[in-house]
């Protein structure tokens, strides 16, 4: 009998050190699985959200931009003289320093198909107005449309614009009818308008655009680059801007970029 006692003492002993030892091996590498694989997870769902985000945000740009830019020349009973009242039908005027990230752009209101920046329709009618599209060239710094206050389309901290896309770069190019020239002041590309004749098609694109020519287009690219970081973000090499140069440290910034363009005829000749 003591034997027996002995014997079913023996075997309801507990586990020996190496066995807890191999079991709390076992847990930890399943734990590290576990989280590496949440880890990855989640990396690559934040990239997910920073690529739609920035598809969001660049069409919105995108439209905008052709809303807008079309307008230009807009008048709502066109005839010879509602030239005058654009300015001597000055269209689109890019700026004087900075053609390539600035432009304004005139037409005439009739309260049902023109807009503002903010895309709502401009009441009032006959009345001339003057957008400005506009860029800093500093990345990081917003997209802006300016028609007596500025309002931010893309990446505004202070007016409540999503911030987690930024702008990285953004070009303005102009196709010009370089067989019409404004030798009478009065832009009308038009064949058999004036002196000079224009087939009002765009003969060569410049980014600073020099000399009487008509503008009958408008080319607008625009870069833009995510605000948050991932570790799932590589690349083979920098990303290019609109003008084809690499971007500084794009490569190992750990950011997502894309490229959104878009070219716009004047319509309204």
């Amino acid at each position: 009998m003591l034997v027996k006692s002995i014997y079913k003492v023996s075997k309801s002993r507990g586990y020996t050190i190496v066995e807890m030892m191999v079991a709390a091996a076992v847990a930890s590498i399943v734990a590290l699985a576990v989280g590496s694989i949440y880890l990855s997870s989640n990396n690559t769902r934040r990239v997910q959200e920073m690529q739609n985000r920035m598809s969001e945000d660049g069409r919105y740009a995108m439209f905008m931009l052709n809303k807008i830019i079309a307008q230009a020349g807009f008048r709502p009973a066109p005839s010879s003289n509602a030239y005058t009242d654009l300015g001597n039908q000055m269209r689109i005027t890019p700026d004087g320093t900075d053609p390539d990230k600035k432009a304004t752009i005139r037409f005439q209101n009739d309260n049902t198909n023109v807009i503002g920046c903010n895309g709502q329709v401009i009441s009032g009618s006959g009345t001339t107005q003057a957008l400005s599209i506009s860029w800093s060239g500093t990345i990081g710094d917003p997209l802006v449309c300016n028609n007596g206050s500025n309002m931010s389309w893309i990446g505004d901290s202070t007016g409540g614009v999503d911030t987690s896309v930024q702008v990285a770069d953004f070009l303005l190019t102009y196709g010009l009818d370089t067989t019409k020239t404004n030798t009478n002041v009065t832009y009308v590309c038009d064949i058999g308008a004036n002196t000079g004749t224009g087939d009002c098609i765009a003969d060569s694109y410049n980014s600073s655009p020099s000399g009487s020519y008509e503008i009958v287009s408008v080319r607008a690219c625009l870069v833009l680059r995510s605000s948050q970081v991932s570790t799932e973000v590589a690349k083979a090499a920098d990303y290019n801007d609109c003008s084809g140069n690499p971007i500084n440290n794009s490569q190992t910034d750990g950011r997502l970029y894309r490229t959104f363009s878009t070219t716009v005829v004047m319509r309204n000749r």
